[in-house]
């Protein structure tokens, strides 16, 4: 009896055949894909167009289907993963929602395989379905990667923005009337606001960041 791996080494023109024919049926994926995001509430909600959308799901297929062809990573082929991470992360899309909109071509490109393959390919889908899916897992944690570190520079750039306000509030100019109304605008809270103030050490910081933390959950 064959072990596998010489039955995948058999089976694989045949295999290969069969990710060609999806090649070219990319734009009756992405109409797929598209039926099947709207189910994603980060995605009804409509932070991204729906040309933007159907941009980003042809660009996606085409490259999970050339990794697959080609036994490489999307990261290897292509710098899109990067730029569609930061891209959502900038247009406010829910992290979790990003990522199973990702793995939905999985299930895209593996239905319509299963649909236009004959009785015959069975064996050899099941021989070689986890090629498709280590390159689509790969494809969701790269742009997962670069969605966390694109949302952890706006963070960092919120921060300085605020820490830049606060001290032009509490500078010379800072207590004109006109002053106030755009730092408090820049700041999204009410001009007309009474606050808090509390002053820590760097070491004791984290408890006060946790306190106030706590304070906004209860409303106080």
């Amino acid at each position: 009896m064959k072990d596998l791996a010489d039955r995948r080494r058999e089976s694989l023109p045949r295999w290969r055949e069969l990710v060609s024919a999806m090649t070219d049926e990319v734009d009756a994926l992405v109409e797929t894909f598209l039926g099947r995001v709207e189910d994603i509430p980060g995605y009804r909600a409509g932070p991204v167009s729906e040309e933007q959308l159907q941009e980003s799901a042809h660009s996606s297929l085409a490259l999970i289907l050339s990794a697959v062809a080609t036994d490489s990573t999307t990261t290897q082929l292509s710098s899109l993963p990067g730029e569609l991470g930061r891209l959502r992360a900038r247009q406010g899309v829910p992290g979790e929602d990003l990522v199973a909109a990702v793995q939905l071509d999985f299930g895209v490109i593996w239905s319509a395989m299963l649909a236009r393959a004959r009785d015959s390919d069975m064996a050899v889908l099941a021989l070689h379905v986890e090629n498709l899916w280590s390159v689509v897992d790969d494809y969701a944690r790269a742009v997962q990667q670069s969605y966390l570190e694109e949302r952890a520079l706006m963070a960092a750039a919120t921060r300085d923005e605020q820490l830049t306000y606060l001290a032009e509030l509490l500078g010379p100019a800072g207590r004109s009337p006109r002053n106030v109304r755009n730092i408090a605008r820049a700041l999204g809270v009410d001009a007309d606001a009474t606050f808090s103030v509390v002053v820590a050490d760097a070491a004791a910081s984290h408890h006060a960041h946790r306190a106030a933390a706590q304070l906004t959950t209860l409303g106080e």
